[in-house]
């Protein structure tokens, strides 16, 4: 029923991110998470309706559903959680279901699991738990290091000038160095000519 759509459409998505991550990458993976995060969190200033709700937005099917089978994973480890996915769609194929019995066999495969505990947080509150979200996000070093560059923005451009260039000069996923151009949009054009040469060098549009 509309009520528990996530476990379609969370499924779909949260899948679809991980055939992505096999050809794209961990970075890209986690950047992709990250973003998704942050519509997340902006949404629900003004979306106060939870997952488990049949008129839960589509942001909330599938994007948060993704979030928080991502979640499960990152807590009950990545071989519980395929365990306790393959013995779910065993039993239930060419069925209807719904949440709980997903999360039935969720704690199967991982008794320790608070399973009220996830289904208050990621279901039935329409808030997006942004620091648990980043903490599991910061388990990849670029995602480390974006929010590391983030917090720069406190500091002068001075300050930051030689670490600007470093980056830019390095191999680190794009979004890192976008992050970088757009700090900087505010700087004079003379202050900022030598890392816009090294941006355009990078000939990475």
């Amino acid at each position: 029923s509309g009520k528990h759509h996530w476990l379609q459409e969370g499924f779909a998505t949260y899948y679809a991110l991980f055939a992505e991550r096999q050809v794209f990458g961990d970075d890209y993976f986690y950047h992709q998470m990250y973003r998704n995060s942050l519509q997340l969190r902006n949404a629900a200033k003004t979306d106060t309706i939870p997952v488990m709700n049949e008129k839960a937005s589509s942001l909330s099917f599938y994007q948060k559903g993704a979030w928080a089978l991502h979640f499960i994973r990152e807590s009950i480890g990545a071989k519980a959680f395929q365990k306790a996915v393959k013995k779910y769609l065993n039993k239930y194929q060419f069925q209807n279901v719904e949440t709980d019995q997903f999360l039935a066999e969720v704690k199967k495969a991982a008794p320790s699991f608070d399973i009220a505990n996830f289904k208050k947080v990621w279901l039935e509150d329409y808030h997006f738990p942004t620091e648990t979200a980043n903490d599991l996000l910061k388990k990849n070093k670029f995602m480390q290091t974006l929010f590391e560059v983030q917090q720069m923005r406190k500091k002068s451009f001075a300050e930051n000038k030689d670490k600007y260039k470093e980056l830019l000069q390095s191999n680190t996923f794009y979004p890192l160095k976008t992050e970088i151009i757009y700090q900087i949009k505010d700087v004079s054009f003379e202050d900022k000519k030598e890392l816009l040469l090294i941006a355009l060098q990078t000939n990475d549009i």
